[in-house]
């Protein structure tokens, strides 16, 4: 009987996404974040393999846009997990130069793969792929606090389109779960990074009437967290 393989990669683009990837996957991670400490330049995250079934694991980081070349490291890089265990990730800066004023960020990368089913049989293989943010966080620059205080927002109307500009002045990484404009959830909001020092702007779906602004972000430990409303 010819068999019939497909391989599916899955993907969890971030924090709120991560929930309902992983209600699929066999393999769990024990949050939505690493944060890697600059004065250790270590960090890690625990991964439980919630089946019955062995998985292979195979782990690895990636720059922000996915470049394969980054100075982060992720052991081990390969394993077998067998059914109702765990094992700790360890994800390690190695040499290579990286801003000490600002975090910078990366994403870990998870993909389990099953065992393969017998020869004679027609079947359909997952291979799921879990991705959640690294930060790495150099030495002295403290934890991110009051970010809402360093978030400068603006309304840009031109005719019958509007744009959102919002400025970080802070060193961290502003990752958001949600914006809101007027009650409305806004297309770009979740999952939006608003990276340190940096000012973005972003095309509005429709322009807004009150122009009130609401937004949670996610903090280190993958809770969210309600900044206070902005009136644009």
């Amino acid at each position: 009987m010819l068999r019939k393989k497909n391989i599916i990669n899955l993907f969890a683009l971030a924090a709120t996404s991560f929930f309902s990837i992983q209600a699929m996957a066999a393999i769990q991670l024990g949050g939505t974040r690493v944060i890697i400490d600059g004065s250790k330049n270590t960090g890690s995250i625990v991964a439980k393999n919630i089946s019955n079934d062995p998985f292979v694991i195979q782990n690895w980081a990636e720059g922000p846009n996915g470049e394969m070349e980054t100075p982060i490291f992720v052991t081990p890089p390969l394993n077998r997990l067998e059914g109702n265990t765990e094992f700790s990730l360890s994800i390690r800066k190695l040499d290579g130069e990286l801003p000490e004023d600002r975090e910078s960020l990366f994403w870990l990368n998870v993909m389990e793969i099953p065992k393969a089913e017998k020869k004679d049989e027609n079947t359909l293989t997952l291979a799921i792929r879990t991705r959640i943010k690294i930060f790495y966080r150099p030495k002295g620059l403290g934890s991110p606090k009051d970010v809402d205080q360093s978030l400068n927002w603006a309304l840009i109307r031109n005719g019958n389109s509007c744009q959102i500009h919002v400025g970080n002045s802070s060193a961290f990484n502003v990752n958001f779960a949600s914006i809101s404009i007027d009650k409305k959830e806004t297309d770009f909001g979740k999952g939006y990074i608003s990276a340190p020092f940096s000012e973005q702007t972003v095309d509005l779906s429709s322009c807004p009437n009150n122009g009130q602004l609401e937004a949670n972000i996610v903090n280190d430990f993958g809770a969210l967290i309600t900044l206070p409303a902005v009136q644009l």
